[in-house]
């Protein structure tokens, strides 16, 4: 066996003031001399295991992981190649992609994951990182080692099987899916690595998300207020409650929800005006009185103005625990927390708020995005209006004027 080391280093000494993060440099000895090779990746001193010397969470770990066990795949193979001689040069030609394994034969999911720390170099939100994540997970049960050269129309098809029939996916949960692997081999593509693309012309068509018309009604959304005293003051279950009534009381989105800091709500005002998770555009939410209440249950947890207003769980999580209490409440129907958000729309719209309004409510770049996401047609609008008393659908007739009779002389 040939006498070498590879292990992480954490270079504090060439931290950044501008972004507090410091490179991940491998560092590898081999007999007396020893030497340091970057790997392009960089994290915090807080997101730093210096006992185990790798990064306290994935997928950054599991990159760096994988970079130290191909780099020492390579030391042992040279190794045997050359009848028990290993030099530094062996590893600078290494890092020089003088690798006798072709591009198309490397691992997807190293790939894979070196894609998601670039995306969140880019300040996506948490739950476009969960989706990536989520993803990774179910591919590796799909199958566990898959080349970039396995990665083919037959592939997608049999991953999408597995959606569907192993998983029990419907047509968004697969759509997310393939879209996360489709922007992975785009980035390989920009990159000159060859791979073929099945989601190409003529090749694989993802499912797309059908658009639900579920919504609560007013004595719904009642219901489940009401049902907060059944909860134990932050428990799980109150939060994911709390939650979703927040959804439906604004029409913020569970994303904006989950990253809601305390600087960006002014209880005084009844407003929260922030940055949105998706489309990074700016919004200002108005709080009703019973949503101000809900946040002043919070106070005593806050630890400063950009702590989180409620504690962060994962979004699978508090779909559970929705779920739960709809079912509890006597609710039937199958909801999400994007339904607290169709919920306002629709609400708002029986009250009979114009589009505009509701468009810019909701925060969407255009009017078109809000009619889609409605998706009502004309008789479902007049029955709405009809029972709000302001049908808009019918044009109310003009009286006509009285003409002036004539005075006699």
């Amino acid at each position: 066996m040939p006498n070498y080391s590879v292990y992480a280093s954490f270079r504090s000494d060439k931290t950044s003031r501008k972004t507090g993060k410091a490179p991940i440099h491998l560092r590898v000895k081999i007999l007396r001399e020893e030497t340091r090779f970057p790997t392009g990746l960089s994290t915090t001193i807080a997101e730093w295991d210096f006992s185990k010397q790798l990064p306290k969470r994935n997928p950054l770990r599991t990159v760096i992981t994988n970079s130290i066990t191909k780099l020492e795949e390579h030391i042992l193979t040279e190794h045997q190649l050359s009848d028990g001689e290993i030099s530094m040069q062996t590893v600078r030609d290494f890092f020089k992609g003088k690798r006798k394994t072709k591009p198309e034969h490397e691992c997807f999911y190293d790939h894979y994951l070196q894609h998601v720390e670039k995306v969140k170099k880019l300040g996506v939100s948490v739950a476009t990182i969960q989706s990536y994540e989520g993803t990774y997970k179910i591919l590796q049960e799909f199958r566990p080692k898959v080349k970039i050269d396995d990665i083919n129309l037959k592939f997608v098809e049999n991953f999408d099987i597995y959606l569907r029939e192993v998983r029990g996916n419907a047509d968004g949960g697969r759509e997310n899916r393939h879209k996360n692997i489709r922007s992975v081999i785009s980035a390989l593509q920009k990159h000159d690595i060859p791979i073929r693309n099945p989601y190409g012309r003529g090749g694989f068509s993802a499912p797309k998300s059908k658009i639900r018309e579920v919504y609560l009604e007013v004595h719904e959304v009642e219901k489940l207020h009401n049902s907060l005293k059944a909860f134990k003051p932050f428990s799980t279950k109150r939060r994911a409650l709390q939650m979703f009534l927040l959804a439906c009381s604004t029409g913020l989105r569970i994303s904006d929800i989950q990253s809601l800091r305390w600087a960006e709500v002014d209880l005084e005002k009844g407003r929260i005006t922030k940055e949105q998770q998706k489309t990074k555009l700016p919004i200002s939410a108005i709080l009703p009185p019973i949503a101000v209440q809900s946040i002043k249950e919070f106070y005593e947890e806050k630890q400063g103005e950009d702590s989180l207003v409620f504690k962060f769980y994962n979004q699978n999580t508090l779909r559970e625990h929705l779920q739960e209490i709809i079912k509890l409440v006597g609710i039937d129907k199958k909801i999400g927390y994007h339904t607290g958000r169709h919920t306002f729309a629709t609400l708002k719209l029986q009250k009979g708020t114009d589009l505009a309004t509701i468009s810019k409510l909701l925060g969407h770049k255009d009017i078109g995005s809000t009619m889609v996401y409605l998706k009502m047609n004309d008789n479902k609008l007049l029955d709405i209006h009809e029972e709000a008393g302001k049908s808009f659908l019918s044009v109310p007739k003009l009286k006509k004027k009285k003409k002036h009779q004539k005075r006699s002389k």
